[in-house]
């Protein structure tokens, strides 16, 4: 490959994949059948990059099923690509499994589980450049930020300063390049409740307030309110918007639906208003729901499930399965991942809101997985189990 990563992408062909990321909101409206020919495209040229430039999975592709990208022919073939399991990035293996050489490495996250698992992954500044433009579309056209363009945004996290390898924070900051103004209500390992409070009530109802963090720490937001006798009042264009998993590292799990009921009673916005997310550190994009509750997929990526009990049968839309992802923006390293979630998908999805697309309900881990994400990582540092969110150089 050449000094320049950008001159070795057109040489590949990787720019396609760009070129796609921009048109990702029109996407949603395209028919299933030119969605569907959008990702295959996408997909095979993200696999034949990875095979022709990976050493590791090269030899993974070969030991594990033997399929090149000459026998990727259409749609349905998208299945048959190998998955690296999520695991692999606990094992000590990342830097070995990259595609674009560790000299080129742009940023590091971490993330440490339930049972003390860590996991490290990388990008490099083309996958960084394809998150940043795919993220933002879908926070606009999910968010509906076509009607609300300039929320205030309330981040129930530390800043990106404070913690800058938690890979959650880097995808909520992309949310920067549309707000009027924001501040961070964790600072230095303590809540700024009241701050947060009074900030919010400073805006007024002229503004829409996003109030963005994993579930446990808007749950703890909402206690206090009533703790102190505090209400809220937010306009129609105000989200509360959750990332991160509803597990807490203690493995007490918050209900959903009981969040949202809190929410509806203590800061008076609809259901429809709150929207949660699901992604990973391995992970390029997110998914998002819409004010029908549905979880879009990212629609040049793609999702499926193989079998609980046998990862060769791919599972029927509706069945419970492993969910496994196919997301060709990552160019670091192969971003075909076979996960230890349990979910739900249907494919070609009309939904309510108007869209169609993948959507993904998630339904909890494999038996034995650990749980392992950025918001596990944020309560263990806050509660004190863990004295680090930040982790050096390699």
């Amino acid at each position: 490959m050449c000094e320049n990563i950008k001159k070795w992408m057109i040489d590949e062909g990787v720019n396609e994949i760009g070129r796609i990321v921009n048109d990702s909101s029109y996407m949603f409206y395209y028919s299933p059948e030119k969605q569907r020919q959008i990702k295959f495209t996408v997909i095979k040229k993200a696999f034949e990059f990875h095979f022709a430039n990976n050493k590791f999975y090269n030899d993974f592709c070969k030991n594990n099923s033997g399929i090149t990208p000459s026998e990727i022919t259409q749609y349905d073939d998208i299945h048959s690509i190998p998955l690296i399991p999520i695991s692999y990035f606990e094992q000590g293996k990342s830097e070995s499994m990259m595609t674009v050489p560790y000299k080129f490495k742009q940023l590091e996250f971490h993330t440490s589980g339930i049972g003390g698992q860590h996991t490290v992954a990388f990008r490099d500044s083309i996958s960084n450049e394809h998150a940043t433009v795919g993220l933002s579309q879908m926070f606009m056209e999910l968010f509906d930020m076509r009607f609300e363009a300039s929320p205030a945004v309330v981040y129930f996290t530390p800043s990106i300063l404070e913690a800058p390898n938690l890979g959650m924070l880097r995808a909520l900051s992309i949310l920067g390049s549309t707000y009027a103004g924001c501040m961070h209500a964790v600072e230095k390992n303590e809540f700024k409740f009241r701050e947060a409070y009074d900030y919010i009530n400073s805006l007024g109802m002229n503004i829409p307030v996003y109030l963005v963090a994993p579930p446990f720490i808007l749950n703890f937001f909402l206690e206090y309110l009533v703790a102190n006798s505090l209400k809220l009042s937010l306009n129609s264009g105000a989200r509360i918007i959750t990332m991160g998993g509803w597990k807490r590292h203690t493995g007490k799990v918050i209900l959903k639906e009981d969040f949202i009921r809190k929410c509806e009673n203590i800061i008076g916005v609809s259901p429809s208003q709150i929207r949660d997310t699901y992604g990973s550190i391995v992970l390029n994009q997110l998914s998002i729901e819409c004010a029908s509750h549905s979880m879009h997929v990212p629609p040049f990526a793609e999702m499926y499930t193989r079998n609980l009990n046998d990862n060769s049968i791919i599972c029927k839309d509706g069945e419970l399965g492993v969910l496994s992802v196919l997301d060709p923006t990552l160019v670091t390293y192969p971003g075909f991942i076979l996960t230890e979630d349990v979910a739900c998908l249907k494919h070609d999805y009309n939904c309510l809101c108007g869209r169609t697309s993948t959507v993904v309900e998630i339904i909890g881990k494999v038996p034995k997985a650990d749980a392992n994400n950025c918001s596990i990582t944020l309560d263990q540092y806050l509660t004190g189990v863990t004295n680090k969110i930040n982790y050096g150089e390699k």
